[in-house]
């Protein structure tokens, strides 16, 4: 636990500066990032978080979508996202991390792009919280190599 604490740390860190919080009178988002997961392939999955201004419980579903990240769109049930410490988070769809599947992550260039929750409420329609995500061509290269330590210490797991 004290060699992944300072990691999670140094992670959040990394995280946190990559995109830059955007609140409105719905809500703000706290979390979207990629991650690693356990797949036969090199794979990735973006996680989520919202802090909501809004009654949690006339909220039916989220739909969460960052322009040009493959993978980040996706529509998610209230009921399934997992609340803690007062936000509500979700991952998203695996996704193969590739040349093909994930350009943004070989693109040879800074990106950035908007991530935005369109909430479908029961009394207010849809409204949509929306942040922006930037990535340097050294965040990308960083977040490349962690995926694939990532896989590559799940792979040797017996």
């Amino acid at each position: 636990m004290r060699k992944v604490a300072p990691a999670i740390i140094a992670c959040a860190l990394a995280c946190a500066s990559t995109f830059a919080q955007a609140q409105n009178q719905y809500g703000k988002f706290v979390l979207f990032t990629p991650v690693g997961v356990e797949a036969p392939e090199l794979s990735m999955r973006w996680q989520f978080g919202l802090m909501l201004n809004i009654d949690p419980d006339g909220v039916e579903s989220v739909r969460f979508s960052c322009n040009q990240m493959p993978g980040s769109a996706f529509t998610v049930k209230m009921s399934d996202m997992q609340r803690k410490n007062g936000g509500f988070y979700t991952e998203g769809p695996v996704t193969a991390v590739s040349s093909k599947n994930t350009p943004w992550l070989y693109a040879p260039s800074y990106i950035f792009t908007t991530c935005n929750a369109t909430i479908h409420t029961t009394s207010n329609g849809e409204v949509t919280i929306s942040g922006r995500l930037s990535y340097t061509e050294e965040q990308k290269a960083e977040i490349l190599q962690k995926l694939k330590a990532s896989h590559d210490s799940k792979a040797k797991k017996p």
